[in-house]
Formats: C-alpha cells, sequence, structure tokens
C-alpha cells in the first residue's frame, strides 16, 4: 500500500512514491490519499506514474482529496471515497509576481496546466468540458455520493478498514535490518550468559553412562561441597540485571533513532519554506522569472543564496547582466533602430528581451 499523506512536493516526494510504486509486487497497488494538494508537476509525475504501472490500481480518499490529490486519485481503476470524505477540484494557481510579459507567461501555463487536468477529468467521468470547466471555476467540493454521481468516484469506501490497514501497516515502520540487527544484538547477550553447549552434550553424554557411574558421578565432590549457594544465587542475579540492561539499551537506541528521524524531518521543512521564501521574494522583485525560480528549487538553501546574491531587479527578472551582455544588447537594440516596417518588427519579436534590456539601461 502506498500512503499520500500531508502536500505533495514538500511531505509527499514524487520520487519517494515512484519508487515505492516500481518495487511493488503483485498485479494490483492500492494508494491512500489524505492530501489538500501541492506541486502541479510533482503531483501529475506521481499521476502518469501509476498509470504507466501495467497494473490495477485502486486509491482511496481518507479525509480530503483536494487540488492536484484528486488528480492522483483519478489514477485509480476503481476510486473509492468514506462516508465522510471530500473531493475538491478547481483552477490551477500561481503565486506569480513579476512585469506582464511574465504574467502573461504565468497565464498561458495555467491555462496549459487547467486543460491538462481537464482531459484527465473528462476521460475518467465521461462529463462533457463545459461542465468540468465550471466545476473548475466554482472550485467545487463533493461527498462520497455527489462524487460516485458524477463519475470522479466509482464506490464508498468502510473508512475504518481503511484505517485499520493504515494503522496495521504503521506497526512496521522499523527497517527489517534494523530489527534483525536488534534482534542479533540481543540473541548475543544472551549466548553471553548461555551455558556452552559443549558443556551440554558432555552432561547428555555422562547420564547415559551405566548406573553405577551414574551413581558413582552423583556423590558429591568435594569441589561441589565447596560451592556456596548464596554465590550461584548472586551470579543468576547479575545475569538477569545484565540481560534488563542490554534490553534497555536497546530501547534507548530506538528512542534515539526516533528522536533523529524526527529531527532531520524539521530541519528539511525549515530548508524548504526557508529556500521558497528567498526565490518567491526574488521573483516578486523582478530579479528572476518565474522557470528560473522553479529550477532553484532543487538546490540548496546556501547554493540558492549563493545565486541569488548580486541579483538586481529589471524588466525581465533576470537580474544584474554581465558586461559582455550589455554590449551584445545594446548591439541588438542599434540595429533594431535602423530598421523599419516589417523587418523592425519581426527583429524584435526575435531578439525582444535583449531589446527590453537595453533600453531598459540606456534610461
Amino acid at each position: 500500500m502506498i500512503n499520500i499523506f500531508g502536500v505533495i512536493g514538500a511531505e509527499v516526494r514524487a520520487v519517494e512514491v515512484i519508487k515505492q510504486i516500481q518495487a511493488s509486487e503483485g498485479d494490483s497497488i492500492d494508494v491512500v490519499i489524505s492530501s489538500a494538494g501541492g506541486s502541479v508537476f510533482e503531483g501529475m509525475a506521481i499521476y502518469d506514474a501509476l498509470k504507466a504501472s501495467g497494473k490495477t490500481v485502486n486509491t482511496s480518499i481518507l479525509g480530503l482529496g483536494a487540488s492536484i490529490a484528486s488528480v492522483i486519485f483519478m489514477a485509480g481503476d476503481k476510486r473509492e471515497m468514506g462516508e465522510g470524505s471530500q473531493l475538491m477540484i478547481h483552477n490551477a494557481l500561481t503565486t506569480q509576481g513579476g512585469n506582464k510579459h511574465e504574467l502573461s507567461e504565468a497565464i498561458e501555463r495555467l491555462d496549459a496546466i487547467d486543460a491538462q487536468m481537464s482531459r484527465i477529468y473528462i476521460n475518467a467521468t465521461g462529463m462533457d468540458e463545459g461542465t468540468v470547466a465550471e466545476m473548475l471555476k466554482q472550485e467545487t467540493f463533493m461527498d462520497a455520493e455527489e462524487a460516485i454521481a458524477k463519475g470522479f468516484a466509482t464506490n464508498k469506501a468502510n473508512t475504518m478498514e481503511m484505517v485499520a490497514i493504515y494503522n496495521k501497516q504503521t506497526e512496521a515502520i522499523m527497517p527489517e535490518e534494523q530489527e534483525k540487527e536488534e534482534k542479533s544484538f540481543l540473541a548475543h547477550v544472551k549466548s553471553f550468559f548461555a551455558v556452552d553447549k559443549a558443556e551440554e552434550a558432555m552432561e547428555e553424554e555422562e547420564m547415559e553412562e551405566p548406573k553405577a557411574m551414574e551413581e558413582e558421578e552423583e556423590k558429591p565432590s568435594e569441589e561441589a561441597m565447596d560451592e556456596d549457594p548464596k554465590e550461584e544465587a548472586m551470579d543468576e542475579e547479575e545475569e538477569k540485571e545484565e540481560e534488563a540492561k542490554a534490553e534497555s539499551e536497546v530501547e534507548a537506541l530506538k528512542a534515539k533513532i526516533e528522536q533523529l528521524e524526527g529531527e532531520l524531518k524539521a530541519k528539511h521543512e525549515a530548508e524548504f519554506i526557508a529556500k521558497k521564501d528567498l526565490i518567491f521574494e526574488a521573483i516578486a522583485d523582478n530579479k528572476l522569472t518565474l522557470s528560473d525560480g522553479k529550477g532553484l528549487f532543487a538546490e540548496s538553501v546556501e547554493q540558492v543564496t549563493a545565486k541569488l546574491e548580486g541579483l538586481e531587479a529589471n524588466a525581465t527578472g533576470y537580474g544584474k547582466t554581465r558586461q559582455e551582455e550589455i554590449v551584445a544588447v545594446v548591439d541588438h537594440n542599434s540595429e533594431y533602430q535602423a530598421l523599419q516596417g516589417a523587418e523592425k518588427t519581426a527583429y524584435f519579436n526575435q531578439h525582444k528581451e535583449a531589446i527590453i534590456i537595453a533600453q531598459q539601461n540606456l534610461k
């Protein structure tokens, strides 16, 4: 089973989900969704991977499947919703800032994304394009019955069964390798205090000796008579204390692993937020274009900070240009000014960005 719980692109990464899809065995894949949405590009990657798996896909919504999470839900051949679940679809959103050229490009990209989502909804439901477009525009929420009636879902699911399956799955959070290692550690500790196998074998052989020999061996020897019962009791108590200590160390190790995992997750989330703020601020200040900003999300916070350092706002959002680039764009502007009519218009369309930069620098 694959769980898609949280913000897609932040708490749920496409690369991890795709690894689970590729590693899944059997003829079907079960996907449980509880998400308010997130990155369109990450969500589309998950949808495409499920559709391309060649297996029967069963998707279920537990609570909420909204925005791009609803698109992932559409990948299911069987699409279930719990009695209290909600499905939400709407037009794509953006935090785009910048000049009119960048905003115009952003609108074109949003139109393309809306068209792509519409095709997915239409193919899954059989609804007409106009109806789907109106539902996207209105930001439509649907419960299980309405989603089934409109074709977005195929049937209701038993929410308690989904929760039970999820809870059962969480019992196996510890990796198998780690569990084996801990079992091996406990076995090693116990074997340290166990009776030597060779001695056990010797005792069994002695038990099989003739009866007279057994009686002779059963007679208390001077060495046995010298043994103190108190010392034997102390040895047994020490063994129990050592075993308890070893088990306590294993529990402490588990707690430390959980703590480190939590700290690592918090660190990744904080770095993502810091990186997002830096990139969005640079885009809003016309230091970066939206496409360049999107590429920076793959970099670390330190790399983003270094690349943004020294950038200045200008009409194109590309930041401060190098001297040789300024010379090149000035040449383009000079040639543009020398042309007339249709040739001038064609030249402008071919070298639009360079001409705009040159005219901004001349002001």
